[in-house]
């Protein structure tokens, strides 16, 4: 994008970083004419097809693109191909506590679990699980756990909380698994369905596949 007498890069960061490790004097560039809401856009774009890109910086990227450029969330999720409540939780992380969307930009946690240890508003507290889980690791279902411990308070201390909920394994247990009788395809529980009918039309329905 030309801007008087300069070139402003849009988007290709990473392919002009390595042209000049590369040493390359010249690289192909296209000129465009393109106001600040379009760049940006472009820039979602490049950005959201990155392999690497993290729950927190996709939200803080969603919330400039609404509070500065004036997209709305629904602009935002047709530009990215998502739905409109993927654009608003991923927004809803930028609000957490800074150690918690530095673990959850780390990996180190999942979006669950962040949600989980929003509500423990002690920062010692908080601070102390954070720890144990980066020196120990713990699942979600542990770090539910002591949140579950850490409301009820009645008196524990959070390293108590800690010592009586042992850690789940990293590895979640599977899921059951169940056969549709439609396709017969492997499915999770949370894609099947219950289906009401009386016992004739029950026959028939088990024997249409």
């Amino acid at each position: 994008r030309q801007v008087q007498d300069v070139y402003i890069l849009v988007a290709g960061h990473r392919r002009l970083l390595a042209a000049r490790i590369a040493s390359l004097e010249t690289v192909p560039c296209i000129v465009i004419e393109a106001g600040d809401q379009e760049i940006h856009k472009i820039r979602l774009h490049e950005n959201y097809g990155r392999e690497d890109v993290n729950p927190v910086d996709e939200g803080e990227y969603f919330a400039k693109l609404l509070n500065t450029i004036g997209l709305s969330t629904h602009e935002i999720a047709e530009s990215t191909g998502m739905s409109e409540a993927y654009v608003s939780g991923r927004i809803a992380l930028t609000a957490l506590h800074e150690d918690i969307k530095k673990a959850l930009q780390e990996g180190i946690i999942s979006i669950q679990a962040a949600k989980e240890l929003a509500k423990v508003k002690h920062g010692e507290d908080l601070a102390v699980m954070l720890q144990t889980i980066r020196t120990s690791g713990a699942s979600t279902r542990t770090i539910q756990a002591w949140v579950a411990e850490w409301v009820k308070q009645q008196g524990k201390t959070v390293d108590q909380i800690i010592e009586m909920r042992p850690l789940f394994p990293e590895n979640e247990p599977p899921k059951p698994v169940y056969i549709c009788e439609g396709c017969g395809e492997k499915q999770g529980r949370e894609n099947m369905r219950i289906l009401w009918a009386c016992h004739e039309c029950a026959q028939l329905l088990w024997q249409v596949k």
